[in-house]
């Protein structure tokens, strides 16, 4: 599989984008920079919750990324 990064935001709209993909069937992987940082002593600012998919899903989950951030 080749993943492409698809979104970066917040812990609860990435389980939220998550879910959606899940629902259609479409693979997804989190990567949790917060819980990283915070395992290692220090902490992170920003969206530092990343999601990926494989690309031949990339259109598919963009859209139904668009559904729901906007």
């Amino acid at each position: 599989m080749n993943f492409i990064k698809i979104f970066s935001g917040s812990e609860i709209m990435v389980q939220a984008i998550q879910e959606a993909l899940k629902v259609e069937e479409i693979s997804s992987v989190v990567k949790n920079n917060i819980q990283s940082a915070v395992m290692a002593g220090f902490g992170t600012a920003g969206q530092a919750v990343d999601i990926f998919v494989d690309k031949k899903d990339v259109m598919q989950a963009k859209l139904i990324i668009d559904k729901i951030v906007s």
